[in-house]
């Protein structure tokens, strides 16, 4: 004689299991945001976060990884205004720069490094990569 059992409650555990490691991934390796996009096409990675659009208006967060000490920062800018702001680890500004236009830099980090950007109406795109 055969013995069948119940699948829902393990159906139910592993639909549990599946949920805290999607919350757990968008935690540490997600992008926050809470802008306006019009044409936009990016990407966000580990050791890449990179986009470009018709206009970007508001904030957006993502956290890299660098490979490592030097993330490179490359800004288009055609029109409108982008800030970028990049905090280490412990939550230390390690760099800070407002209304950038078109440009090319490196900044110097250690480890993880979340960036924060602050579009007003800006038209362009960027990458940071590590």
């Amino acid at each position: 004689m055969k013995r069948y059992r119940a699948k829902g409650p393990l159906a139910f555990v592993l639909a549990g299991v599946l949920l805290a490691a999607l919350i757990i991934v968008a935690v540490v390796f997600g992008t926050e945001r809470s802008s306006v996009r019009m044409g936009y096409m990016g990407h966000g990675g580990w050791r890449e976060w990179s986009a470009s659009y018709v206009m970007l208006d508001g904030q957006e967060r993502h956290t890299l990884h660098p490979e490592g000490d030097v993330l490179h920062v490359e800004v288009e800018t055609q029109s409108g205004a982008l800030s970028i702001e990049m905090r280490d680890g412990a939550g230390n500004v390690i760099f800070s720069r407002r209304d950038i236009g078109t440009a090319s830099f490196d900044v110097e980090t250690t480890g993880r490094t979340e960036i924060t950007l602050d579009a007003d109406s800006h038209k362009g795109g960027f990458k940071i990569s590590g």
